[in-house]
């Protein structure tokens, strides 16, 4: 599968974005995000929280908006489950849910601010 979105999150590492995942994972059951996938980078890079994953200690939660979809009235929350095959380690993006602001799925735990 092609990368579609390679960046680096706040911390400098390095997460990536398959089409296959954007196109018959996230589009499809969210086709509003359509367009928007600078949005998701922007998130990425200047999250408002990261919140570590209520069931999967591999995945950190990226929360935020971008002010592409500002007509909208959500937060945008970029799952990325990571690898520590590196000091840094990397990630690869497993779904992106917008969702109403100040909302934080129930188990998740506190990393940043």
């Amino acid at each position: 599968m092609s990368i579609i979105l390679e960046t680096l999150d706040r911390w400098d590492r390095q997460i990536i974005l398959t089409e296959g995942c954007w196109e018959n994972h996230i589009l499809n059951r969210r086709p509003l995000l359509r367009g928007h996938l600078h949005a998701v980078e922007q998130v990425l890079r200047f999250p408002g929280r990261v919140t570590l994953d209520a069931n999967d200690a591999r995945r950190e939660c990226f929360y935020g908006r971008d002010s592409a979809i500002v007509e909208i009235d959500v937060i945008l929350k970029v799952v990325v489950e990571f690898t520590y095959d590196g000091p840094a380690g990397s990630g690869e993006i497993v779904t992106v849910i917008p969702m109403s602001p100040n909302r934080v799925k129930s188990g998740e735990q506190h990393k940043w601010p």
